[in-house]
């Protein structure tokens, strides 16, 4: 087999990896960018007729999503593995968050003084 390329093309472990912030995880679920509600409606009937129902009725979301319940679900998930399996989630990084947010806003990188 031939690979092209230097080590970090070809080993996905080796690349940057894309950072993303709960509010981009809200915002492409409410802009329906992932599939949230009815995402049992995307599975083909062949496998949905085999799913057992808990799981059937876990795809079958009707609320509406909202931020502070999206933070909550997911601080107890963290909590939950955090305890249960002594795994611990590595910190924000809040040099980008703080330069991905000053993009948004159309704020000059002066205005930070980390300069990221």
């Amino acid at each position: 087999m031939k690979t092209t390329g230097n080590s970090a093309e070809r080993n996905p472990a080796n690349k940057k990896k894309a950072q993303n912030a709960l509010g981009d995880l809200f915002r492409w679920a409410t802009e329906e960018d992932i599939i949230y509600t009815r995402a049992i409606k995307e599975i083909p009937k062949e496998m949905r007729s085999k799913l057992p129902p808990t799981l059937a009725a876990a795809l079958e979301i009707h609320a509406e999503l909202s931020g502070p319940m999206l933070h909550r679900k997911v601080s107890e998930l963290v909590e939950y593995f955090n305890t249960e399996f002594e795994m611990t989630f590595p910190p924000l990084n809040f040099p980008f968050l703080i330069y991905k947010h000053m993009k948004e806003l159309f704020l000059p990188v002066e205005v930070y003084p980390g300069k990221v």
